[in-house]
């Protein structure tokens, strides 16, 4: 009788797979439908269909909870259901606003309050093409913004390629209000121009640059104004160093 539990025990482990987890009771289901990843583009939002089915050999039901973690920015994603208890089905819709091009390591994290926390590591597809940039794009960890309303103040910046205009960035988190903000850059000039936009905080930017691209290093220069419903100006202004 002891040999035939210990045999249930090794086939609950086997079929669940391959996974990261911080739960300490057995996990009683398994997770399939991550194994090809998925791709989207600004044109088309993908899927994932989920298949959570329970492991036959384990009496015990549990309630799961699913979420996602490590999304580039621009991505959006839905799942559907996001609870259920072994078996169910889910989709999960991610959705392309914005985001660079390239490959990404997404995890699908499960949540049960009996066999704890497991993560399952799956592949996104950023696709679409990363028009000239003029190589401005990146992290800048050293940034400074000053208005007249609030002084000086250090912050951290992206600035990212819009991967279907040409020669447009995205400046995300602009002067720290953590918003994204577009401008355009002119490659032959090294200048940025930064068309009037409105913000969710109701403050209306505008705004011009330039930048300079050196081997060890690189800098943007930006000053912009802000108005507000009521029309008040402030004059404004940040630099990016990487």
């Amino acid at each position: 009788m002891k040999k035939f539990h210990f045999l249930i025990v090794l086939i609950a482990i086997s079929l669940f797979g391959c996974r990261s987890r911080s739960g300490n009771s057995p996990v009683t289901y398994k997770i399939s439908g991550l194994e090809n990843g998925v791709t989207i583009s600004p044109t088309q939002s993908g899927e994932l269909n989920l298949n959570v089915t329970k492991i036959a050999a384990v009496v015990m039901q549990e309630n799961l909870t699913l979420s996602l973690s490590g999304l580039p920015d621009g991505v959006t994603a839905s799942i559907n259901p996001k609870t259920g208890t072994p078996p169910f089905t889910a989709s999960v819709v991610l959705t392309d606003s914005n985001a660079v091009a390239g490959t990404y390591s997404v995890k699908l994290l499960v949540h049960s309050s009996t066999s704890g926390d497991n993560s399952y590591s799956f592949t996104l597809t950023v696709s679409g093409t990363t028009h000239n940039t003029c190589n401005i794009a990146g992290y800048y960890p050293n940034s400074t913004a000053a208005c007249s309303v609030n002084g000086s103040y250090s912050y951290v910046e992206t600035v990212a390629n819009d991967s279907m205009t040409t020669n447009k960035v995205i400046f995300r988190n602009f002067a720290s209000t953590g918003y994204a903000v577009y401008g355009f850059v002119n490659c032959a000039n090294s200048t940025i121009s930064i068309p009037s936009q409105s913000l969710p905080n109701y403050l209306t930017v505008t705004g011009t640059g330039s930048f300079n691209v050196g081997d060890s290093s690189t800098a943007v220069y930006v000053s912009y104004s802000t108005m507000t419903l009521d029309s008040m100006v402030s004059t404004c202004q940040f630099s990016l160093i990487k």
